[in-house]
């Protein structure tokens, strides 16, 4: 049957429904039987005529569209970059800066403890009487003893360091990429070694206490296979601030036998803070954190017995757990709308349900 005789057929009924309204309103006592039959025989027969298939598949497109954008929107990460604030206390952190990473302020150092440098491309050196020893050839030098600070340690733009931990007391700090500078201020040594890997030992001896204090200064061009280092015992806190980046990295490569590296988190404790969504996630000890496509700021860095960094910024996902167990925690696209662009998620869920009842009533009416 065609699609014009089923519209033939429901003008009939109408007309012949509209011609019973009348007859009962010019008289209400007059027999109608021979319209209402008429009337039910042409809805029976409309009833059983089939509708388009054309208008079938239209509707049930619509709906399928429909349904399927709900749930891209459920479980599409949002289009941007998620806004991050972070809190974390942990052993070790690797930061890839995208300004200057430089000490706060100067830091004394234990006088119970040695002090490592290692892996540096120059050195200059106090030694007994007026002459400054200048080191290079991956220089290095042993400190113990004596009143010893740490005055200077920078990082140039677009470097990476990694800074460790132990509840001892003692910090590692590595360059893993980019120009490594610092100073020392030297008062006295009760013993102190410095040598090169070309020449070995050069200087082995102490240092009386001088005045003025002398310095120590160092500087290395690190790359990842031999980065400089620095082994020291603060008396306080070491202090960044405001530090620029692109990468933070919270866990540590396990020396293993051959094969698969192992990873092992350097979480303490912290709390991840989804901005865009407001909602809060408690990072427990040995909790893998992942931020890929970092950015932002590191608003504070406290390094003792062990770290404690506040991040904001943004990152591509956010994922926590181990790799191959990870949970993502990215806000999904529908709910960065219902927190943030309430009228917006009101206005297309409007549209949605108009759309549907709309392709409801042409389905009907067909």
């Amino acid at each position: 049957m065609s699609r014009d005789l089923r519209k033939r057929m429901k003008q009939l009924r109408e007309t012949e429904v509209q011609r019973l309204a009348e007859r009962l309103l010019s008289d209400p006592g007059e027999d109608v039987s021979d319209c209402v039959h008429r009337v039910r025989t042409y809805g029976e027969l409309i009833d059983v005529m089939p509708i388009g298939r054309w208008r079938q598949r239209m509707f049930f497109g619509f709906a399928v569209l429909c349904i399927g954008l709900i749930g891209l929107a459920w479980s599409l990460p949002m289009w941007k970059k998620a806004r991050v604030i972070l809190n974390v206390d942990a052993s070790a952190i690797e930061v890839t800066s995208t300004g200057a990473v430089a000490l706060k302020s100067s830091v004394p150092l234990s006088p119970a403890h040695l002090v490592r440098l290692e892996e540096l491309t120059r050195l200059s050196l106090p030694v007994p009487g007026p002459m400054i020893e200048q080191l290079e050839g991956r220089p290095w030098v042993h400190i113990s003893g004596g009143q010893l600070s740490l005055t200077r340690l920078e990082l140039e733009k677009s470097g990476a360091l990694r800074i460790e931990t132990e509840g001892s007391g003692r910090v590692r700090i590595f360059a893993i990429r980019g120009d490594f500078t610092g100073e020392l201020e030297l008062a006295e040594a009760k013993h102190i070694s410095a040598g090169s890997h070309s020449h070995l030992t050069r200087f082995s001896g102490s240092l009386p206490i001088l005045e003025p204090p002398e310095t120590v200064v160092f500087s290395a061009r690190s790359t990842e296979v031999a980065p400089a280092w620095l082994q020291i015992h603060p008396g306080k806190d070491l202090v960044f601030e405001q530090l620029h980046v692109k990468g933070l990295k919270f866990f540590t490569k396990l020396p293993v036998a051959p094969g698969p590296t192992t990873f092992l988190s350097t979480v303490l404790k912290g709390t991840l803070r989804l901005a865009d969504t407001g909602k809060v996630v408690e990072l427990q000890k040995g909790d893998f954190l992942s931020l890929p496509q970092l950015e932002g700021t590191v608003v504070e860095m406290r390094v003792g017995d062990q770290i404690q960094s506040r991040f904001e910024g943004r990152a591509e996902r956010v994922y926590v757990g181990p790799e191959g167990f990870q949970t993502d925690l990215t806000p999904t696209i529908l709910e960065y709308l219902h927190h943030n662009e309430r009228w917006a998620l009101f206005a297309g869920a409007v549209s949605l349900v108009w759309g549907l009842l709309w392709s409801v009533r042409r389905l009907w009416l067909a």
